[in-house]
C-alpha cells in the first residue's frame, strides 16, 4: 500500500504543478503567424484569364426566339461549324470573318448543349474582333 500511496502522491503533485504554472503561449502564436504569413508570400496564386460579357435579363423565363439569318454561327457537339449553310472550320471561319462585310453586324451564335467550353470561347473571341452591334446567344437543345 505504501507504493501505492506513492504514486498517487505523486500523480497529484505533479498534476497541481500544471494546473500551477503559467504556460506563455505568446512566442508560440509568434512563430505561427510568421509561418502563416511567409506561406502566404511563398504560395503562388494562378491567375484566370476571363472574358468580358455584358449580358441582358431575359424579360420571358421562355426566352426570345433568334432570327437566323447569314450572320449566324452554329457551333455542333462534334466541334464542327456552320456558318452561312455550309460546315466550315475555325480557320475558315476567322478567314471569313476578317472581310469588311461581316463588320458591325449583329451576330447569333447558336451552341448546342455540349460543346467544349473552349470551342465556344475561341469563336466568341473571332467574332468580337468584328466590333459586332449585338452577338445573341442560343443554345440548341436535341
Amino acid at each position: 500500500m505504501c507504493l501505492e500511496h506513492r504514486s498517487q502522491m505523486r500523480r497529484k503533485i505533479f498534476s497541481d504543478q500544471l494546473l500551477q504554472s503559467d504556460l506563455d503561449l505568446t512566442s508560440l502564436l509568434d512563430v505561427i503567424f510568421i509561418l502563416l504569413i511567409f506561406t502566404m508570400l511563398a504560395v503562388q496564386l494562378e491567375t484566370i484569364r476571363t472574358i468580358d460579357l455584358d449580358l441582358v435579363e431575359a424579360e420571358s423565363q421562355a426566352g426570345s426566339s433568334i432570327h437566323l439569318e447569314s450572320n449566324t454561327i452554329r457551333i455542333l457537339e462534334d466541334g464542327s461549324i456552320g456558318f452561312q449553310d455550309k460546315e466550315i472550320n475555325l480557320s475558315e471561319l476567322k478567314l471569313e470573318l476578317v472581310k469588311k462585310e461581316w463588320q458591325n453586324l449583329e451576330w447569333n451564335i447558336i451552341v448546342e448543349k455540349k460543346v467544349e467550353f473552349q470551342n465556344f470561347v475561341e469563336i466568341l473571341s473571332l467574332v468580337r474582333q468584328t466590333n459586332p452591334k449585338t452577338i445573341d446567344l442560343g443554345v440548341k437543345e436535341k
